[in-house]
């Protein structure tokens, strides 16, 4: 899909609440969810629900009951226990609400605190044909080598997630459609690092306003 048509899409389809908060409302409107910790009032109610690992700024109990319908289904690490009505591993792809989930390793390099082999997750949404990374929280890793997905999200705070040169390599590495940034603002001084992760990528960006949960 051209750029410009994945922009539409994005403006169209994808709304961004801050941190890691994604929702993405196809075509035929199926409600996906990914991270939601934040109580979101008045949220459009899920059918699938992806957590790729327990902080506090990806899940809380009252941020999955604000967005959790009956028969919501909720795919999770299979180290959260009874939370997922769908547990993955990375690797595993499913059908599921009618959506395609592909499981992907998330890790940080550096061992510490998302160590490899903790089963911490990042998602390939597949989508009114269109292929969405969400990575979760993670380092430059090997599988993002050549994945060319059509749209891509990139944590680009530093801290436990990408540096800023990290992220510009992730995505020359990873080569999406469109990259975007997330996981950026919650912390004092980081409100523009979105802004400079488009600046300092030399490939397709853009930047989503950040939805109030409100």
């Amino acid at each position: 899909m051209e750029r410009n048509s994945l922009e539409k899409y994005v403006s169209a389809q994808v709304a961004w609440y801050g941190q890691s908060i994604i929702r993405i409302t196809g075509r035929d409107g199926t409600v996906v969810w990914i991270d939601p910790f934040k109580v979101i009032e008045a949220a459009p109610k899920a059918d699938l629900v992806l957590y790729t690992h327990p902080h506090r700024d990806h899940y809380t109990p009252r941020g999955l009951a604000s967005v959790r319908k009956p028969g919501t289904r909720i795919v999770a690490p299979k180290g959260m226990g009874k939370l997922a009505t769908d547990p993955l591993e990375p690797g595993e792809s499913r059908s599921i609400a009618g959506i395609l989930v592909r499981a992907v390793p998330a890790y940080n390099a550096r061992g510490f605190p998302h160590a490899p082999g903790s089963g911490w997750l990042g998602y390939v949404v597949g989508i009114d044909g269109v292929s969405i990374y969400h990575p979760g929280d993670t380092d430059v890793i090997p599988d993002f080598s050549g994945a060319a997905p059509d749209i891509a999200f990139l944590p680009v705070v530093g801290l436990v997630t990408l540096k800023l040169e990290k992220a510009v390599e992730a995505a020359r590495r990873l080569g999406a459609g469109i990259t975007i940034p997330i996981h950026y603002g919650m912390l004092p001084g980081t409100a523009n690092r979105g802004e400079r992760f488009v600046r300092a990528y030399d490939g397709p960006a853009m930047l989503l306003r950040e939805r109030a949960p409100g």
